[in-house]
């Protein structure tokens, strides 16, 4: 089935406060109050529509490429914040985490325009370096379902015809004997699709 990504119903972190440079800051807090202040410029600047009109997965997108205009390391994370465990098919939301320090990163719910410090579900999702990536993904995704659905009616109606053949007199399976072996190289065919995407979906989650 098709990924929805939507907004989090519900939100436990507290709101950013105003970005102020301080020359006393470490280079780690100087990051920190940079994710701030773009994840607060940025929501103040765009508005969440939902049914894929400019939802989460593009609003993190534009986030990603704010932060990495800055120098900060940055992923986009695909998965479900409600939820401790879930399947990829419950995935419905993206947000951002920033690299602060090596291997240390923050995450930014860029539907409400705050880093979220307190929400462990924020830092266990599937992460995307990049959104030609999560859009590679996302397209792979509904392929891997139409290619599945047209494998499947394949094998249907190939199974069919054996049975149909099986049950048929010898002149009626002189006539099908052409059918099955069409039947039989759409199957083979659709399989290769099939196995083609999932592949290369199989790889992008890999390697993000």
């Amino acid at each position: 089935m098709p990924l929805a990504f939507d907004k989090p119903t519900s939100d436990t972190s507290e709101a950013v406060s105003e970005f102020a440079p301080e020359p006393t800051l470490s280079p780690v807090e100087q990051k920190i109050r940079i994710c701030e202040e773009v994840a607060r410029q940025y929501y103040e600047t765009h508005t969440y529509v939902e049914d894929d009109v400019f939802d989460c997965d593009n609003m993190a997108c534009d986030v990603w490429d704010m932060l990495k205009t800055k120098g900060i390391n940055a992923k986009i994370a695909v998965g479900n914040v409600e939820l401790d465990e879930y399947d990829m098919e419950d995935w419905n939301h993206a947000w951002v985490i920033a690299e602060v320090a090596p291997n240390d990163w923050i995450a930014i719910e860029c539907t409400g325009g705050y880093v979220v410090y307190d929400n462990p579900r924020y830092y266990s999702g599937h992460f995307f370096n990049n959104p030609k990536n999560l859009r590679r993904f996302l397209q792979l995704w509904n392929e891997y379902y139409d290619r599945l659905d047209k494998y499947n009616e394949a094998v249907e109606y190939y199974n069919a015809l054996v049975d149909e053949y099986n049950e048929a007199g010898f002149f009626r399976q002189l006539a099908l004997e052409d059918d099955l072996e069409r039947a039989k190289s759409e199957v083979y065919e659709k399989e290769k699709e099939y196995n083609n995407v999932l592949t290369e979906l199989n790889t992008l989650l890999e390697y993000g």
